[in-house]
């Protein structure tokens, strides 16, 4: 059994590229982190969470995630998500 079943996913950021995801058992992986952009705006870390978007800007006021607030936007550094979705980096 390989570890990459469940269903296929695709997401479309504000870049207009198509990213492939995958998920098993209820979470989802980014196949190409180098395809995303590398300011992510709430949205697209919504998908990759597989939740809403004020979900991820609670995340975001809380401090559980890092990001920066422009205007009424957040921004969340590609780099450093990949990192606490790996584990690696502290939220």
């Amino acid at each position: 059994m390989t570890p990459y079943t469940g269903q296929f996913y695709c997401i479309r950021p504000a870049h207009g590229k198509e990213v492939k995801m995958y998920q098993y058992n209820n979470t989802r992986q980014v196949y190409a982190w180098e395809k995303l952009p590398l300011a992510l705006d709430v949205h697209t870390v919504a998908l990759i969470f597989n939740c809403t978007d004020d979900c991820v800007k609670k995340w975001l006021q809380r401090g559980k995630l890092q990001g920066v607030k422009i205007g009424r936007a957040w921004i969340i550094d590609r780099d450093y998500l990949r990192q606490v979705i790996s584990g690696k980096g502290a939220a």
